[in-house]
């Protein structure tokens, strides 16, 4: 197959790869003189190992290592800023590179110990698969493919990508090369690297110890193993052993890193690399993929794999990686010492002569924390001059902090997946956090938010004259904002990629056997992986209070409580801010669910008391809040603690017995639910049984909560013959029509809906949109029995709707189950907080009436509503929509109240 890429590189490659050029001549040139007058040794050698045992070089390899360009990785940290965490986790780029050079050795000589199968009863070829000229080359990138990297390996790599200058270099190269994915600037310089004219007499010199020549096109070659395209036009999966689902490089990751960070490795190597295999087959036999791809027509080509008995095996890599993911290379304090290198990288980036791509090669790991001027001078690629005073102590201080472990901490936490979201179901809730989610990925609304959080954080410290550790502008570089991320998956990496090779020959992709692999290792981090602002000590708490403002103000999301665990904070010096703050008047008109807990909410009873007005509404599911100002607060469907605390918190203006009555209100709060309905609707056929074989309709529009509850009462058909049909279908048949609802009040409504339905005058018309029967259904409705069964209400309202429909020619039939409904008089009776808890109630129904349904309602309207429709304070909510004949500060949403049942308009 021929790799060479299609196009002419662009500018800004063809400027980077000359920038790499100089950068191996000037590496290169003192060895390669000292080469020519002191021969190389020609001996190979031998290396102790702590993973893999005794470990084998080449002669040519050897000198090769010897190179500045192999031995500066001696000075690179393996994990980069990992030892901060795992003490032990000191091992270097080198090691590792011997390391994958060991692993490209056992998986050729595998492979080649058994041959191809060469036909379907399983019969070998003889010779090696690999032969000796593929597997220098291979062994040589295997070496090599590291070179890229800068100091702290992978740490300033990252530190870049938000870098336009990169990003553009990083996109042009993927555009040259026609490669789905971005490459990493390491990978890219390592692939110029090793295709240097330096290099290339690097390599000449080195085989000059031997009495071999160079494998044809080595240096190409092994550049193109590195970005992991194929180098050969017969074995066709060669470059995988470099980069690809299971190559070299991981079988020595996983497990050096997993022992020197003293974590379980539970990828079992030596069984993948014993069951590598190799299959000849046609053009026709090749697997669809392959088959597109090869340029070059041969008799047989050569697919590389895993045995199929095998292929477990490759779960288990994707299992280790998403497991080391998790514990170190994400692991907090990893991520809070790289948000501090990262400012160094950005500043030195912003600062610096030539392309910003240069910087992580004029420092060491050890220099990193010994900026000095000098080393500054030696980052930046040229003198210091005066107005570098604004930001250079910035970047000393970092350095400063890097070198005695004054780290950062964690400030603030957030995740895709909230422990403990009581709001996780609220669509607002959901989309407020994409919304965040979103942002953080998006560089300049990640900017503003941050804006955001560092300009409360500096009003938080002047109002409670805290000191802050550095010039209010420059906290940008010390409050860093650290988003969830998925572990990065570079094309062709992912084990589905892999080849599964059966006895007979045959080869599968293994993401046609196992295609949920991938999406569970993706799932797993995606659950558990965190966001994080870190930020120094001091300031803990301060970032905090911010952030949760800033977090509620910009996309109006909700944080469990958890999440304080979560960045580690202790809850009762944030809530000491809080009440700091307060008593500051910090928050005047600032939400009141970000505010300190009320001291009435605080006494030790009541967590049992809010989970008794949770278990109240345990079958609760109201309406998802519209999108507007209020959905903010949440509190759509299911009602847990925290939609409970946020609701009872309203009540502390009123003082602390307004707020013990309205636990004790809630906790009676009654819920008309699917059980409610069909005990109703069987105690009224039991004492009518006239009503056997009836036809079942909802009471209202297909937008009344009716249409549900006539659902669940055909939990009763086939016990009592009936049929579920809307009002429409059921006068087609001659059977008698039992209409179900959950709850009657005065009767205005239910009077009015039968009003509509016989196109008469309406008595009383209400604010809601219905729909009419045909003529010939209003005379079918008035000639057979027809009952309204409620599941509770009014006895007043019963009589009324049932007189009405006298009246109007319907042989009518009334039912209310129950009458009894908990009240604030009946609940508050003898309580101490009664007189102040209903004043409170009526003065906030009123002040959420103001504006109902679109409409300016005036005040005797208001007055006479304060309490429910009817002004009864009943205490009551339907599953799905709580009625207005409910205490109105129950559902209304209005004057910067929230409600805990909001109710949905049914216009």
């Amino acid at each position: 197959m021929n790799d060479v890429a299609a196009g002419p590189p662009d500018g800004l490659v063809r400027a980077h790869e000359e920038r790499i050029n100089a950068l191996a001549e000037g590496l290169l040139r003192p060895y390669l003189d000292a080469l020519s007058t002191r021969p190389a040794s020609k001996q190979a050698k031998e290396f102790n190992d702590p993973i893999w045992g005794t470990l084998y070089l080449h002669a040519e390899e050897v000198v090769v290592l010897d190179s500045p360009v192999l031995q500066r990785l001696r000075r690179i940290r393996q994990l980069g800023v990992g030892h901060y965490v795992y003490p032990a986790a000191t091992h270097t780029r080198l090691e590792h590179s011997l390391g994958v050079v060991h692993q490209v050795q056992r998986m050729a000589s595998s492979i080649n110990d058994r041959g191809a199968i060469s036909g379907e009863s399983g019969q070998t070829t003889t010779g090696d698969v690999i032969d000796e000229d593929l597997l220098r080359v291979l062994r040589m990138a295997a070496l090599c493919h590291d070179v890229g990297h800068g100091f702290m390996s992978h740490v300033s790599e990252y530190a870049l990508d938000a870098n336009r200058d990169c990003e553009d270099l990083r996109l042009q190269f993927q555009q040259s090369i026609q490669r789905p994915q971005k490459s990493q600037l390491s990978e890219m310089t390592a692939h110029f690297l090793v295709q240097s004219p330096a290099f290339a007499e690097l390599i000449e010199a080195a085989y000059s110890t031997t009495p071999n020549r160079p494998p044809a096109r080595m240096t190409e070659r092994m550049g193109q193993l590195i970005l992991g395209r194929p180098i050969d036009d017969k074995v066709l999966l060669l470059h995988e052993f470099i980069s690809g689902p299971f190559d070299a490089d991981k079988l020595d990751y996983l497990a050096r890193d997993a022992m020197m960070c003293g974590v379980p490795n539970i990828t079992d190597i030596p069984r993948l690399v014993q069951k590598l295999r190799a299959t000849e087959r046609s053009k026709e036999q090749l697997p669809e993929g392959l088959r597109r791809a090869v340029k070059v027509d041969r008799a047989a080509y050569v697919v590389t794999g895993v045995a199929a008995s095998g292929g477990r095996t490759l779960d288990e890599i994707a299992l280790a990686r998403t497991l080391l993911f998790d514990k170190v290379y994400r692991h907090q304090k990893v991520r809070a010492v790289e948000a501090m290198v990262t400012q160094i990288v950005t500043l030195l980036a912003k600062h610096g002569a030539g392309h910003p791509s240069d910087i992580p090669f004029r420092l060491s790991d050890d220099q990193l924390l010994e900026l000095n001027d000098d080393a500054l001078e030696q980052a930046l690629g040229r003198e210091l001059i005066d107005d570098d005073a604004t930001w250079v102590p910035v970047v000393q201080d970092l350095s400063r902090c890097l070198r005695e472990r004054d780290l950062f901490v964690r400030g603030f936490a957030f995740a895709s997946v909230m422990t403990g979201d009581d709001y996780r179901d609220d669509p607002a809730q959901k989309d407020a956090l994409r919304a965040f989610l979103d942002a953080c990925s998006i560089p300049a609304d990640a900017a503003a938010f941050m804006g955001e959080v560092i300009d409360l954080l500096v009003g938080i410290a002047d109002t409670l004259d805290e000191p802050l550790p550095v010039d209010a502008s420059q906290l940008g570089h010390y409050v860093c904002l650290s988003r969830p991320k998925p572990a990065p998956r570079l094309d062709g990496s992912d084990t589905g990629r892999a080849h599964l090779i059966e006895a007979d020959g045959n080869a599968t992709q293994a993401s046609v056997d196992a295609a949920e692999t991938s999406p569970w290792a993706d799932a797993y981090i995606a659950t558990r992986d965190l966001g994080h602002i870190f930020c120094p000590r001091q300031l803990g708490h301060l970032v905090y209070v911010a952030a949760e403002n800033a977090v509620f103000n910009r996309f109006g999301l909700r944080l469990p409580t958890s999440m304080q665990h979560y960045a580690k904070q202790v809850p009762s010096e944030v809530d000491t801010v809080r009440r700091r703050l307060q008593e500051a008047g910090w928050y005047d008109g600032r939400p009141l669910e970000l505010r300190p807990i009320p001291d009435a909410l605080r006494a030790g009873d009541v967590e049992d008391r809010l989970q008794k007005v949770v278990d109240a509404l345990t079958n609760y599911q109201g309406p998802a809040r519209a999108d507007d100002a209020g959905s903010k607060a949440g509190g759509a469907g299911s009602v847990g603690r925290a939609q409970v605390l946020s609701y009872v918190r309203q009540f502390a203006e009123g003082g602390d017995d307004v707020v013990n009555a309205a636990l004790d209100v809630l906790a009676q709060l009654r819920v008309i639910d699917r059980d409610a309905v069909v005990s109703s609707l069987r105690a009224f056929l039991d004492s009518n049984e006239n009503f056997r074989g009836a036809s079942i309709a909802p009471f209202g529009s297909p937008r009344d909560s009716s249409a549900v509850l006539t659902y669940f009462v055909g939990d009763l058909a086939e016990e009592y013959d009936l049929n579920i049909r809307s009002l429409d279908q059921a006068l087609i048949y001659p059977a008698p029509i039992v209409l179900v609802d959950d709850f009657i009040g005065t009767g205005r409504q239910a009077v009015d809906i039968l009003q509509v339905y016989l196109g008469v005058e309406r008595d009383d018309p209400l604010d809601e949109e219905r729909e009419t029967l045909p003529d010939s259904g209003r005379d079918l409705l008035k000639t057979r029995p027809v009952a309204f069964v409620f599941a509770t209400g009014t006895e007043k309202g019963r009589k009324k709707l049932e007189m009405r429909a006298v009246e109007l020619g319907i042989d009518a039939t009334a039912y209310v189950h129950t009458t009894e409904v908990p009240t604030l008089d009946s609940v508050l009776n003898g309580h101490p907080g009664r007189e102040a808890f209903i004043e409170f109630a009526r003065a906030k129904g009123y002040e959420t009436t103001a504006m109902l349904n679109g409409k300016e309602r005036k005040d005797e309207w208001r007055i006479e509503r304060s309490l429910g429709y009817g002004n009864r304070g009943l205490l009551l909510t339907s599953a799905f929509n709580t009625p207005t004949a409910a205490t109105t500060i129950l559902w209304a949403d209005g004057a910067g109240w929230v409600p805990l049942t909001p109710r949905r308009t049914k216009r």
